[in-house]
């Protein structure tokens, strides 16, 4: 993290730094069994800085290199803690996977932290909820998204908001200095196999925009690709058997109808 102190010094000395905001990324991984949260937070290199020369103080006769790891460690946990997972409206606890190795570096402006954690899911509907309770004091910038794979269906997300001329809007995957993106508010649910078939189908007819590698996407997609099964989904037990027993004249309706929902889901005409 600051085994590079003498230099971080010389830099703020010589230099103002570019910004004193902190910086909190979390991107929220739902998955068929398991719940992720890759976090990352960014303080300024001063204030990280001060941290080490206040731990050196106190411990002057260790190696710097171990009270550099302490102090990584200590922050590490404490962000831990303060990112908390209810689900069903029960307090749920992280399992803290081994932190990536970049964790704890920075340069002349910021030093990382970056967390993953880990819950299990299973493929029962869920009310998520995840509160941010760090660093509440400072000034900071938010950034917040949520993955679902293939067989999610997100019913609702605080990320995701009605525009008043129609179609969705995505609070997610854009840097935000409200207090409310502390939040997050998610009801999901394990998509059928007959629906994912489905949702595959009219996908490879008519693929939606998004540049997220599969089985990746981003919760308004998801939500939205939900909708495009409304009127086909009518069809899932004729449909149930796959591809293979569909004629031409169905395809290109349910190829015609998945993208006429789509425009209607973003807003369009």
């Amino acid at each position: 993290m600051l085994a590079f102190l003498g230099v971080v010094l010389a830099v703020a000395q010589a230099h103002p730094f570019d910004s004193a905001l902190t910086g909190q990324q979390l991107t929220l991984h739902v998955g068929q069994g398991r719940l992720r949260a890759d976090y990352l937070v960014e303080v300024p290199a001063r204030d990280a800085v001060r941290w080490l020369v206040e731990e050196r103080r106190k411990r002057p006769d260790e190696a710097l290199e171990d009270i550099e790891a302490d102090v990584i460690s200590r922050e590490l946990s404490s962000y831990a803690d303060g990112l908390r997972l209810v689900v069903d409206g029960e307090p749920r606890r992280w399992t803290q996977l081994e932190p990536p190795e970049d964790s704890g570096t920075g340069d002349e402006r910021f030093v990382r932290f970056l967390l993953a954690l880990e819950s299990p899911l299973d493929g029962q509907p869920h009310a998520l909820h995840v509160s941010n309770g760090n660093l509440p004091d400072r000034a900071t910038l938010f950034f917040m998204d949520v993955r679902v794979d293939d067989g999610i269906v997100v019913d609702e997300s605080s990320l995701l908001t009605l525009r008043e001329e129609g179609g969705l809007r995505d609070l997610g995957g854009d840097w935000r200095a409200d207090e409310e993106m502390r939040e997050l508010r998610l009801t999901v649910r394990s998509r059928t196999p007959a629906a994912r078939r489905l949702l595959g189908l009219l996908e490879t007819l008519s693929p939606p925009p998004s540049d997220l590698p599969s089985p990746w996407r981003t919760a308004s997609s998801a939500h939205v690709s939900e909708l495009r099964l409304g009127l086909p989904a009518r069809l899932l037990p004729l449909l149930a058997g796959g591809a293979g027993a569909l004629g031409p004249g169905l395809l290109a309706l349910l190829a015609t109808v998945g993208r006429w929902r789509r425009r209607r889901a973003s807003g369009g005409t």
